[in-house]
């Protein structure tokens, strides 16, 4: 699989990209779309801190939303953790 890493990718490209490869590969390619979005906010005159804590609250209104859209269940729930264990651990064997 030969992927740009230079472009930023939209949403649905990130989520259906985590489907097919490495959690670390997505990582990679976050990380790539956010640093050439960065470049561009540079080049547009904006201060380096100024993106900065705009990535900060974006990451902390990312985690408040996965925070309310978790699945929770309580650890006691044997065959639920055995479930997520199998589901997680699945693409690692």
């Amino acid at each position: 699989m030969s992927i740009h890493y230079s472009i930023p990718l939209p949403l649905n490209s990130l989520l259906s990209l985590s489907r097919s490869v490495s959690y670390n590969h997505l990582r990679v390619v976050l990380a790539g779309a956010l640093l050439e979005e960065a470049e561009h906010l540079l080049d547009r005159g904006i201060h380096p801190t100024k993106i900065a804590d705009g990535y900060d609250l974006a990451c902390k209104a990312s985690l408040e939303t996965l925070d309310r859209l978790a699945d929770q269940f309580p650890v006691e729930d044997r065959d639920r953790l055995i479930e997520t264990a199998q589901t997680s651990l699945g693409s690692k064997m």
